[in-house]
């Protein structure tokens, strides 16, 4: 086997990996979203904020009655207004509490979309062009997949979930290895080092 196929097949492999962890999430999330527990998870959730807030409403509008009522009055040396005060203070903090409680599975659902996100973007747009840009010694299309990691924010944050490294350092990978034959031995191994996963093959030899 030749270094180039070498190479493609490592490329063929990262690629479908990723394909398969997006197929993965997708079962998930479909799941989740199609569920008849998470509806009524969802539902009771909702009507319990619901609730917990429009209690912790009556207990303020009360307190707030009664400390109009007792602001002159102290109760064992403590005025009532800061009695009070301190009362309304743990209210809030209960109510916050059970707001980014019951949020707290939306977020995670959102998390795993963006994975999924992730990782087809890395798939598609990074390892099987990478793959046939190489296959095809196609050297503009290798820069102008390095420009799109610096200029695209999506293209560079789906690097950085799924976990591929920073998109400064892939796109400098990538123009190194554009330059290597005008680079200096040393700024090729640095390149080699820094270089993630199968990005480091494309380096051997050199």
């Amino acid at each position: 086997m030749t270094k180039q196929q070498n190479i493609l097949d490592l490329l063929d492999i990262e690629a479908r990996k990723f394909e398969e962890r997006a197929k993965v999430l997708e079962e998930v999330i479909i799941r989740s979203e199609s569920s008849l527990v998470k509806k009524y998870e969802d539902k009771l959730r909702r009507r319990n904020s619901y609730l917990l807030i429009f209690l912790g409403l009556m207990i303020v509008i009360q307190a707030i009655v009664i400390l109009i009522l007792r602001w002159k009055y102290p109760i064992l040396g403590v005025k009532m207004s800061r009695i009070l005060i301190v009362f309304l203070i743990l209210v809030f903090g209960l109510l916050l509490i059970g707001v980014l409680f019951g949020q707290e599975k939306e977020v995670d659902e959102g998390d795993l979309k963006e994975k999924m996100n992730a990782y087809r973007i890395v798939a598609k747009k990074f390892y099987r062009r990478l793959r046939e840009a190489l296959e095809n010694e196609d050297m503009e299309s290798i820069k102008g997949i390095a420009d799109e990691i610096l200029e695209d924010p999506i293209f560079g944050k789906a690097l950085q979930v799924a976990n591929i490294g920073d998109p400064k350092v892939v796109a400098y990978i990538l123009y190194v290895y554009l330059n290597r034959e005008s680079l200096s031995r040393e700024e090729i191994e640095e390149a080699k080092r820094l270089a993630p996963g199968p990005l480091a093959k494309l380096f051997e030899g050199e």
